[in-house]
């Protein structure tokens, strides 16, 4: 008789709270399940009310083991412990870097095997040599991008296996809207047919939202009817709405803060252009950049900065625009360069939909995951 393996999914967050992380834990563990996996999750669920989330949960088909709030560190230890306990995996998957540390800790008391997931984090001199630890004693180390995995080995970190698999997105949820449904976040935010940019993630440092209002003014010198939006948890938005206040372009900055994703589809289908210009900061760098393949599956091409794994998010010139970290000029110019021209802008849309359409769902991402997994569970070796 045929035994469904099971997976125990260890994340340091988990929707229906906001964050990459979460997402990419949740996409996992509903593709596998699909694919005939049994899946139970572990980690905190923040960011949401009590009700949001009981309500979430049970609408999932697999098992989720919500951290304790308080003591933080205490709770996932204990919590993470009785999950293994309960579940008895045929095999462990560990998303973020200190369910990393974590998972490396249980290892040695519970000897089944185990992924770790490095998305772009950097730990400080004292955390580097835990980190080293850490992802060597994984049976295999899963990147989310070339240029996360080559991070790791500047760091020192050499896992028994190295595979990179790029991040994903819902076509289900990001689509193209049909022409008589768009045009809703416009008017909703009352700008008619007038430019549209937008950043979909957390108003912060490393998201770099500031480079964009920098630039406004050279773009507003070009295209005066621009407006550029943010939607994501505003951590910075009092800080860049005095910059964009000391710019003179407040009116055509808008901060959403957190919104539902029927907003975020009709935001990205009514936009011109999608934009993350993330940056380092010392806790790490973007490690792919999900925002900008659930732009794509909405046709809007994304200009992204380099320096980081957004760079795999895009092919440059033909699904978007690469340009260089902290350059407002650069950034600029790359936005005046495709409002000004439609049929550009359309070509990259195109191209971008078809291509995270042809490679970069979530459910083909399941798949290179499982293929991993299952050859961790039979103690081979599988080349990517």
């Amino acid at each position: 008789m045929f035994k469904r393996r099971s997976l125990l999914l260890l994340t340091s967050e988990f929707p229906p709270g906001p964050g990459g992380i979460g997402t990419h834990a949740h996409q996992l563990a509903v593709q596998l399940e699909r694919m005939g996996w049994r899946i139970s999750v572990f980690g905190p669920q923040d960011y949401a009310s009590p009700d949001e989330i009981e309500a979430f949960n049970q609408r999932q088909p697999f098992q989720i083991h919500r951290a304790l709030d308080q003591p933080r560190r205490l709770g996932m230890v204990m919590g993470a412990m009785q999950a293994m306990h309960r579940e008895q995996p045929d095999v462990a998957l560990a998303s973020g870097e200190h369910i990393v540390y974590l998972a490396a800790a249980m290892d040695r008391l519970r000897h089944r095997p185990w992924v770790a997931i490095e998305h772009g984090w950097i730990p400080n001199k004292h955390l580097l040599r835990m980190k080293r630890w850490a992802f060597r004693r994984a049976d295999a180390v899963i990147s989310v991008s070339n240029y996360s995995s080559g991070k790791l080995r500047e760091m020192g970190v050499h896992p028994r296996r190295a595979i990179t698999i790029w991040n994903g997105a819902d076509p289900s949820r990001f689509r193209l809207l049909p022409v008589a449904e768009r045009g809703r976040a416009r008017e909703k935010l009352g700008i008619g047919d007038s430019k549209l940019l937008v950043t979909v993630g957390t108003v912060s440092k490393r998201k770099g939202q500031d480079v964009v209002i920098a630039a406004m003014p050279r773009i507003l010198a070009a295209h005066p009817s621009t407006h550029y939006v943010m939607a994501g948890c505003p951590d910075l938005a009092d800080e860049l709405s005095q910059l964009a206040e000391r710019l003179g372009v407040r009116e055509r900055v808008h901060f959403l803060g957190a919104v539902g994703n029927e907003l975020v589809v009709d935001l990205l289908n009514d936009a011109d252009i999608a934009l993350l210009t993330s940056r380092h900061v010392p806790e790490g760098f973007e490690g792919f950049g999900i925002a900008v393949i659930e732009a794509a599956l909405c046709s809007t091409p994304s200009i992204v900065t380099a320096n980081s794994g957004l760079v795999e998010a895009v092919v440059d010139g033909e699904t978007g625009i690469v340009v260089p970290p902290e350059d407002p000029e650069a950034l600029a110019g790359a936005i005046d360069r495709l409002l000004a021209n439609a049929t550009l802008r359309t070509q990259l849309g195109t191209s971008a939909r078809e291509r995270a359409l042809r490679e970069l769902t979530w459910e083909k991402v399941a798949r290179k995951y499982a293929d991993v997994l299952d050859s961790v569970v039979e103690g081979k070796s599988v080349s990517r």
